[in-house]
């Protein structure tokens, strides 16, 4: 289902919104990126993101891609996705946890319309520094900012650390 979102609503939040920014330029964060490709071949996150930017090019957008993901093994994957499928698009791939990369991947995409995904396998980053990406200047004439979080995989186990006698403060 998200990976359907993502497939449908990267174009019109890439062509309305790169319509008027600098040089056409849109950053999309994919925060918690995974391989790009998953084994039996079918697109994630990445390769979808790669096809978005090919696709978009014609009009002309320019999409500015960003993996974060933590595990190196899978990096290594994203990497050989990015080297086959994304030679002509400008990505970058970082190791590492999305929490640390989020300031200066901001900086990068400053001025411009920018898309966040976050779809964590485990914890998510911190709410207050997913704040952070609605720190970017508002109103008329700003880019837009969206941000697109899975909050349901965890969402009832993290619940339940509410309630219990020993909760696991980094959890909550």
């Amino acid at each position: 289902l998200k990976h359907a979102i993502i497939d449908q609503y990267a174009t019109p939040f890439a062509s309305k919104t790169g319509s008027r920014s600098i040089d056409n330029r849109v950053a999309f964060i994919d925060g918690y990126a995974g391989p790009g490709r998953y084994e039996d071949g079918e697109e994630g996150s990445g390769a979808m993101l790669l096809r978005k930017a090919h696709e978009l090019a014609k009009l002309p957008r320019k999409l500015e891609l960003h993996f974060v993901e933590d595990d190196a093994k899978t990096v290594a994957q994203l990497r050989k996705v990015v080297a086959a499928e994304g030679a002509d698009v400008t990505t970058t791939i970082t190791v590492g946890n999305i929490s640390k990369q989020l300031p200066d991947l901001l900086k990068q995409a400053e001025g411009i319309p920018l898309f966040v995904y976050l779809d964590p396998c485990g914890l998510i980053i911190p709410l207050d520094e997913v704040a952070r990406i609605f720190d970017r200047p508002r109103g008329l004439g700003a880019p837009a900012t969206e941000v697109l979080i899975n909050l349901s995989a965890s969402l009832r186990r993290f619940a339940g650390i509410l309630t219990s006698a020993k909760p696991v403060e980094g959890s909550l």
